[in-house]
Parts: C-alpha cells; structure tokens; sequence
C-alpha cells in the first residue's frame, strides 16, 4: 500500500488586549486576509477576514536557538528538517493569522508518502512529535509574550486536518481508520464510524470523502479515483481547513465575551446568505457551525450571559411535589401537520394548552406532567443536516431540556400499499442511512452506513404499550427505517433501495440526525413515524389528507406509549 499525505495542523489561542502580534510589533509585517478569504470560497465575503502576519528577519532571528537546537536548516521558512514526522527530510511552513481576539498557526508539511494505515492516527498527534511541537510552542509564544523565552500560559488547541490519497489498492479498513483520525480516538466501533460519516453526508459530492468535526479534518482519496475528482477533493479539504479556521477563531472571541462582526453573526446564523455559489460549501460550513455550538454561543453573547449561567436560569424543567425531578421527554415533529397532530393528541390527554419557553433565543413548548413524565415539544427543521435539521435540533434540544429520552413523532413512507395502509405506524427497531452508498459499474447500489439499534428501553416500551393497543386501531410495526436527505417519490429508487435492505419497513428523512445527535450524548431515543405514501410517484395525490390522518396516527400511538408505561388510567370513551 501507498499513500501520499497532505498534514497540517491548525494551532489557536486566545488574545487579550495587548499581545506582541498586535499592529506595529517588529515581529511582523502586517497585510490583508484576500489569501485566505479566497480559500473560504470566493463568495464567502467576510470584512473581518483575519490579518495575515508575515514574520521579519527579527522574527526568525529570534527563533535562531530553537533552530539550532531542533537541527532545522533554513534562515525563514520553510524550515527543512530530518524528522518532522520520523519521515524522510520535510519541509515546514508556518503561516501567521491575527483574527480579532485569537492567533491561529497553520504549521503545514510538504507533501509525503507513506506505506500502512497504522501510522494515520500517529501522524496527526502535533504534540508527540519531537520537532514540531517544541517549534509551535516556541513561535506561540514569541508571537503572543514577544519573547521567545517567556512561556504562553494557557495550552493551544490544536486542531489536525490530513488529506489522504491512495494511490494503490485500497485497504479494507479504510474508513474505519479515517474515523479514528478524525474523532482522534483509536480503534472506534462501527456505531462511531456510522454517526461521523452520517453527519457528513450531506456535503459529499462524489466516491471521494471529506469528514469535518470539531476535533479535525481527515480526507481520502480511493485509488484510482480520476485526476479531476481527486484535485476537486483537495480543493474542498483546503476550503474546509479555513472554514475550520475561522469556525475556531469565533468560538474563542465569542467564549471571552468579544463581540462578532455582524457578517460573521450573520454567517453563523444564515450560512445560505453568505455563501450563495458553493452548496457543499455551504453545508460544511453548516455542519462546522453546528460541531462549534456557534448558533448557541453566538445567542448567549447576546443575551448577556454566560453558556453556564444562561443554561441553568433558562430551565423550563419543574420538579415535582416530591421533589423528584421527572423523567423529561423531548418529543420532536418536523412539519407543521405533524406538529398540529402533536398538539391536539397532547392537549386531549392533558387537558392543558402548552406554555412557550425560550432557551438560548429557541422556542420550545412545555406542556408539563403527564403521569411520571415532563413532556417538552420542540419543532425541527426537515431533513437531518444544516443548522436546522434533525442533528443540530435534536443536539440543541439535549442541551437546552437534558431529557432523559427523545421521541421524533410524524410521517413516513412505507413500502407495501397492501401491508401497510396509510396510517400504519412504523417504529424504527433500526435506523440505516441511505445516503452512504457505493454505486457500482453496473448501476447497482450497496448501502454502507451500519444499521443502529433504538434504546432498548423504549423499545421494551413499545411491546408493553402494544398489548393494550386498541384492535381495529392502526397496526405496529417495528423493524429498519431507512433515512436520508431525499424526498423519495419514485417507485424505481425506492425498489432500488429495497433490493439492497429487503428488511426496510419505510424510510423518511429526519431519523439518522436523531440517532447521530442522541448516541453521541447517550440520550435514549426511538422513532415513531406513520404512513403516509409509498414513495412509488402518487406522493401529491390527496396529500394534505393522507398526511394528517398519518400524523394524528403516530400522535395518538406516542401518548399511548407515555400512558403505558406511566400507570395512567385510560379514559373512558
């Protein structure tokens, strides 16, 4: 095997007021952010765009001891040395930024190759290397002290980002190497691997790979991918390293409290607004939004408190008369039917309207007990990516309610008109995404993503809740829910689909967000959608009916299972 390798590493830290980077220092020569403006994607236009800091001779002059020291030859960058990464010779380049209350190195190595798999999550550790790390730290502190002999007070965060391009065959183990790359822990298991490359859907647009998270970057190349789709990957993974850059920087201004100028606010609220031209661009600077808690930082700052402060004086959740705290369940709807389905099965049960509460600037509506539980209502936007789908909801709801379990409640489509009649409610025993798949030579499709098991306990709750389930009412049926960020209404693709998880019962669209976004805060969670259509191309016929009466069917079975498992008496007809 064979692989060349782009490595580099994003360094950040926090400024305060007075630091020797700032404008006049005779460390640096001071110009403007066109070069990395141009990397975030040519319509993505933000004033603010950090200043680039070119070191003076004085600069390197300093650093001559840690050079001699390290054995690294070259009077400015790049440096050579002789074991950057216990490599062959490589070339270090360090570049400088100046963004508004954060310093950012990127500390890059040329290009190189390397032989196995084993050594990508190795590689990628700045801090274990034995010329680089002392390098960094030594340039840190001479661009924030001004001294290359005082020490930098606080720990950088470091964050890695490697492209990888095969250029043999590629291992089998591949992607699950990538993933501990990524998520920088080794050795992950398949749920991991799923939810990593789940979130990063969206934004993929061939066989190439391009995995963004709040710990890093980490791209790959298959072999024998074509020159103009592996260059196209590059170019997205060096757009992705600024996006990451930038993402970082405004989480450290708006954690000390500084104030964001109103395009970058505007970025980090409404990416479609500023970056009109690139759709994958867009959607990793979405997800990139959503990995950095910016929506949420971004609303604390302007609400004058701190993520700490506001997150336990926002609570909506009571206790009850014992004193006990409830179990909260967050329930979620994504359209406005089944929202307004949800609101009047819950009305009916309680006999209470709900009561509107905002956490973080988000509304959610809180319709207090219901038995042994807390039942809280937030509204999603449709499918699971961008900042207003399912996982960035669903994550936002874990952090504003802390509920013990999730339930998304609404439509589907079903898979057999004569097995399952419109209203039939389907439960999501597995959820498998079908957005990850390999297209092979002769069209046929293999679907990659794992298949992930609901709760246990909230499936327990289903066998309990179907036992007094009315005869006549709409049927159950649990088993895999397939789900995507298409709106299938094709008979072909969803056969196609079928062919290659023959065990499917449905699919929609919302579900693998919900997954991704509860497991990663080990949140029980279970889906409860009914059907709606048969995604075979008569999705629009009778539309708004069918819907509703699917909506107030997976309504009604929800509340059921709260009543259930809750000892709460029936009413009486």
């Amino acid at each position: 095997m064979k692989f060349r390798v782009h490595l580099l590493w994003k360094i950040l830290v926090p400024l305060n007021r007075a630091h020797a980077a700032a404008a006049g220092s005779k460390l640096f020569n001071t110009a403007g952010g066109k070069s990395f403006a141009r990397r975030l994607g040519g319509d993505f236009a933000l004033e603010g765009t950090p200043m680039v800091l070119s070191p003076t001779d004085l600069f390197h002059s300093a650093l001559k001891p840690i050079r001699l020291e390290l054995g690294l030859r070259g009077s400015r960058f790049p440096y050579l040395t002789q074991s950057a990464a216990g490599l062959d010779p490589q070339s270090i380049n360090v570049a400088v930024h100046l963004h508004e209350g954060a310093l950012c190195l990127t500390v890059r190595l040329a290009p190189f190759f390397v032989t196995s798999t084993d050594v990508w999550f190795s590689l990628q550790d700045l801090r274990k290397h034995p010329v680089l790390w002392p390098l960094t730290r030594r340039i840190l502190d001479l661009a924030v002290t001004g001294n290359s002999t005082s020490r930098l007070g606080r720990e950088p965060q470091v964050l890695p980002a490697i492209h990888i391009q095969a250029l043999e065959k590629d291992p089998e183990d591949w992607l699950s190497k990538l993933a501990s790359v990524v998520t920088r822990h080794e050795n992950v298991n398949d749920d991991v691997v799923s939810s990593v490359v789940d979130k990063n859907l969206t934004h993929e647009v061939d066989q190439t790979l391009l995995l963004v998270d709040k710990q890093g970057i980490a791209a790959y190349v298959p072999n024998q991918t074509s020159e103009a789709a592996a260059s196209a990957n590059l170019n997205r993974f060096e757009q992705s390293v600024a996006m990451l850059q930038l993402a970082g920087a405004l989480r450290i201004e708006l954690r000390s409290g500084r104030s964001v100028a109103s395009d970058a606010a505007r970025a980090i609220l409404d990416p479609s607004s500023v970056i009109t031209a690139s759709v994958s661009g867009r959607r990793i600077w979405s997800l990139l939004v959503q990995e950095f808690s910016l929506v949420t930082l971004y609303n604390n700052f302007a609400m004058g408190h701190s993520e700490k402060s506001l997150t336990k004086s926002k609570s909506i959740i009571s206790q009850s008369s014992s004193g006990a705290t409830p179990f909260r369940v967050l329930l979620i709807t994504v359209t406005t039917t089944e929202t307004r389905a949800l609101k009047a099965t819950i009305s009916a049960a309680t006999g209470r309207q709900p009561s509107i509460s905002r956490i973080d600037g988000f509304s959610y509506q809180n319709y207090g007990s219901f038995g042994e539980y807390e039942l809280v209502h937030q509204i999603s936007g449709m499918g699971s990516g961008g900042v207003d789908g399912s996982q960035e909801s669903v994550r936002r709801g874990i952090q504003a309610i802390q509920p013990n379990a999730i339930l998304m409640i609404g439509i589907a489509f079903g898979v057999d008109s004569k097995k399952q009649p419109i209203g039939t409610i389907l439960v999501s025993r597995q959820i498998q995404s079908y957005e990850l798949q390999r297209i092979n030579s002769d069209s046929s499709i293999v679907l990659r993503g794992d298949k992930v098991t609901a709760a246990p306990r909230l499936l327990d709750w289903v066998s309990h809740a179907e036992i007094d389930w009315p005869e006549g009412a709409a049927k159950i049926k649990k088993g895999l829910i397939l789900s995507g960020e298409k709106l299938i209404d094709n008979k072909d693709y969803r056969d196609q689909l079928l062919r290659v998880a023959p065990e499917a019962i449905g699919g929609e669209m919302e579900g693998a967000g919900l997954y991704v976004a509860s497991q990663t805060a080990r949140i029980d969670w279970l889906l409860v959608k009914a059907v709606c259509d048969w995604a075979d191309g008569n999705k629009a016929k009778d539309k708004d009916r069918l819907q509703t009466t699917a909506a107030k069917s997976a309504a009604e079975f929800c509340i059921h299972l709260l009543r259930a498992n809750s000892a709460i008496p029936v009413p009486p007809n």
